[in-house]
């Protein structure tokens, strides 16, 4: 356990601003949002300082897509009651509900040849399929969305389990379309440390400095301003000059800006730092600390059984 404090004798605070333009090793070929940088400067810290680092700033492109190749690209069907499983890969890219849903009607053109109908409905924000002969009904196309490893079904409205025949009878899907279902935020992931966030996908620690809402359509720019960064992390090095940063989805895939670039500010605090040493062992300490909540048990116990302890009645002479 551990306590700390700004240190007014502590150098003032630094805002390290970094550019993803200069990052001097890219970890995926063709992808500027996953990069190591050195710097020739080094923060250092004295012997009882630690660092506080938090994310300040960031700027970023919306010049990622919400349909993405091994990612979500992939609708799993079944046809003429047969084992064998087919797939339409819809191409990557930034799809509306009208621009995925004519995609995927062109494609099931081609398979069924009277073709379907796909409307979308705005108050319920669904998906409405249906065949429009009954010689394709008999056919008995069903989606598939558990047969892929990269399914598209959060985007048109589906459940990862769920499977669909198409009939002559409309049916809606099963969950509302949320087209940007497979990228809400961006995470900003650094070598910096690896104690100071949970996630729900991993149930433990991970190395996330920050989280960037997307508030805007794609096309136009993400900011993370300074008011936006409360949560601060304590690490231990004792002097920072190499980065590693990634830009990532909630499930932490790589996200590919396509050739664009983004910067982001880390801002640096030094704080005095001291371990835990409880102030009966050293009272030095002892306006700096409280008692654990451990400790406090453990006394109020003790202190209670003294005083119901009896005493001795004197002995009459």
């Amino acid at each position: 356990m551990a306590s700390y404090s700004l240190d007014s004798k502590a150098p003032s605070s630094k805002v390290i601003h970094i550019n993803s333009r200069d990052g001097e090793t890219y970890f995926q070929t063709g992808v500027t949002s996953y990069f190591r940088i050195f710097f020739n400067e080094i923060i250092k810290t004295f012997e009882n300082q630690r660092l506080l680092v938090s994310l300040h700033s960031a700027v970023v492109p919306y010049s990622f897509y919400n349909i993405r190749t091994d990612i979500n690209d992939t609708l799993s069907y079944t046809i003429d009651g047969s084992p064998t499983t087919n797939n339409i890969v819809i191409p990557k890219g930034n799809y509306t509900t009208s621009s995925l849903k004519n995609k995927l009607k062109e494609d099931l053109d081609l398979i069924l040849t009277g073709g379907v109908t796909i409307s979308y409905d705005r108050i319920t924000q669904k998906f409405t399929y249906s065949c429009i002969t009954p010689t394709d009904a008999a056919r008995q196309l069903t989606f598939n969305f558990n047969l892929t490893n990269t399914p598209v079904n959060i985007e048109l409205g589906f459940k990862a389990t769920d499977t669909l025949t198409l009939t002559n009878t409309p049916q809606e899907s099963t969950n509302v379309v949320d087209v940007n279902g497979s990228i809400h935020s961006l995470f900003i992931r650094t070598n910096l440390s690896s104690s100071g966030s949970l996630d729900s996908e991993t149930k433990g620690l991970n190395t996330i400095l920050g989280r960037i809402p997307i508030t805007t359509n794609f096309g136009s720019i993400l900011f993370l301003n300074p008011n936006d960064s409360t949560h601060k992390i304590l690490i231990h090095d004792k002097h920072l000059n190499k980065f590693v940063i990634k830009l990532t989805d909630d499930r932490n895939r790589v996200v590919d800006l396509n050739g664009l670039h983004f910067t982001i500010g880390i801002q640096v605090d030094f704080i005095d730092y001291k371990p835990y040493i409880h102030p009966k062992l050293n009272p030095r300490y002892s306006n700096y600390i409280e008692d654990s909540p451990q400790v406090q048990k453990k006394s109020n116990k003790k202190n209670k059984k003294k005083s119901n302890k009896k005493k001795k009645p004197k002995s009459k002479n």
